[in-house]
């Protein structure tokens, strides 16, 4: 019988998946061009563990080329729940060939099947390629301005911490805030 060809799989990872989570927010931090800070097993066991965190790692063979990180957030304008997608990153080396469309899919089928029918991600509006790949999936674009609050601004007064990480500009953002890697980001990140 003939050898099956190759192809991208797509797992939504859970508890007893540290060295997958691992080597998956290293891949998307690479992605991003950011450091990464090595995750101790028991914060990546706490992580995994909470089912609204969703962690996605898109595989070839045994190697992560990508992936997507979400977290659901209850409603209070009816007993339902939404998925915010945070993160979504492909290495440049498997880029245009289906993987983030993957990623997403994937993320919206798991979802539908917990009961959760609403999705969102939010893209910069420079971010060209970002927009192009979220309408290319069916998503519909709302006009939203996204707030980032940071050290050194009138929030220290308010008990923001002065050790909070700075946001830089928005070409080598590092601060925690939603991001798609594109190229339109600084020229250096890519698209799904």
């Amino acid at each position: 019988m003939p050898n099956r060809p190759m192809s991208y799989q797509v797992a939504r990872l859970a508890p007893g998946d540290s060295a997958v989570a691992r080597r998956l927010f290293s891949t998307m931090a690479e992605v991003f061009e950011e450091e990464y800070e090595r995750l101790s097993d028991e914060y990546l066991a706490q992580l995994l563990a909470r089912d609204q965190f969703w962690a996605l790692a898109a595989t070839w063979g045994e190697e992560i080329v990508g992936g997507l990180t979400a977290h659901t957030l209850p409603m209070t304008r009816s007993e339902s729940r939404e998925v915010f997608i945070y993160d979504i990153a492909v290495r440049v080396d498997h880029q245009r060939r289906g993987v983030g469309r993957r990623l997403v899919s994937h993320l919206i089928r798991i979802a539908k099947d917990s009961g959760i029918h609403d999705l969102f991600v939010p893209a910069d509006d420079e971010d060209a390629h970002a927009i192009e790949f979220y309408r290319a999936l069916g998503g519909v674009a709302s006009p939203v301005t996204l707030f980032t609050f940071s050290r050194g601004g009138p929030t220290e007064s308010a008990g923001w911490s002065a050790d909070s990480p700075p946001c830089r500009s928005r070409a080598r953002r590092r601060c925690e805030r939603p991001r798609t890697a594109c190229r339109a980001r600084g020229g250096r990140g890519h698209t799904p």
